[in-house]
């Protein structure tokens, strides 16, 4: 299990350890005992030198990259088992010894290969809606269940390494890596069958709908931009703010709406009656 307690952080630098203050860091709870990083270190017996390739791959890498098998190939909503104490303390060591640089790569080019080949696998259905809309969804629902993973296990490499020399977090840094890989054509193609499944009732359910925008949304809150009736129909909050110059065009078209109301048999709001004008007295 793990908590995040105000602590000493801990860096290796030239083979020392130095302390400075920091802000919260991750610490880990084993056998329910707090371990502070230098109680981690001791506990594996973590040694502060660089990693030569064959101690990472063999020690590091090759562990790592069975988690990410794992949470990247099972189906979304089962379970592996997975170690988070053990896949978190790999993480940790790697990282302190100064090859969080290397670790990040690795994981990124991972998640990128798996991507691709998500990718391939919409092109072969791209002829069939219904086929690419259920290949879509299932590519988003197993992006983010793997996500859900490996995020919080990569807590230290992101507050260490990604937050200081990349600029951005993990998840954002991610994010980008899923919307470039999927290709944007894609993502526009989803949009516009859902947007067009909304005037057929029962083609997507609305729960598949509703999460799909959702997730969309997390990957890259610009996508609203691409469709913002059907962002705006699931997610409050999404459209611009209305300006003075805007009220006349809403004004017109509330008329339009009331009108077309009245057209379809309702009665104006002018009336008590709260039944359709057609409709026959009991």
């Amino acid at each position: 299990m793990f908590v995040s307690l105000p602590a000493v952080d801990v860096v290796a630098e030239a083979g020392t350890v130095q302390e400075f203050k920091s802000e919260p860091c991750p610490v880990v709870l084993l056998n329910r005992r707090v371990l502070c990083p230098v109680a981690i270190m001791s506990l594996v017996g973590l040694g502060l030198g660089d990693l030569d390739e064959t101690s990472y791959n063999e020690k590091y890498w090759i562990p790592l990259r069975g988690m990410l098998e794992i949470i990247f190939h099972q189906p979304a909503g089962s379970y592996q088992p997975v170690s988070y104490e053990e896949t978190y303390t790999l993480i940790y060591k790697c990282v302190s010894m100064r090859s969080a640089e290397r670790l990040f790569r690795d994981i990124v080019q991972f998640v990128e290969s798996v991507i691709q080949g998500w990718q391939i696998g919409l092109e072969r259905v791209s002829g069939s809606p219904t086929l690419f809309v259920e290949a879509f969804t299932k590519t988003l629902e197993q992006y983010f269940h793997a996500t859900s993973t490996l995020l919080p296990v990569c807590t230290y490499l992101d507050k260490s390494y990604v937050k200081i020399r990349i600029g951005s977090t993990m998840e954002l840094f991610l994010n980008g890596v899923f919307t470039r890989g999927i290709q944007r054509e894609n993502i526009q193609c989803f949009l516009k069958l859902l947007s067009e499944a909304r005037s057929q009732p029962f083609t997507i359910s609305p729960q598949v709908m509703q999460r799909s925008v959702q997730y969309l949304h997390r990957l890259d809150a610009s996508l609203v931009s691409l469709d913002w009736e059907l962002f705006s129909a699931f997610l409050t909050n999404v459209r611009p703010a209305m300006l003075e110059c805007d009220l006349e065009a809403q004004i017109e078209a509330d008329r339009k709406l009331q009108a077309e109301l009245r057209e379809s048999g309702f009665a104006s709001g002018e009336s008590k009656s709260r039944k359709r004008i057609f409709d026959a007295d009991h």
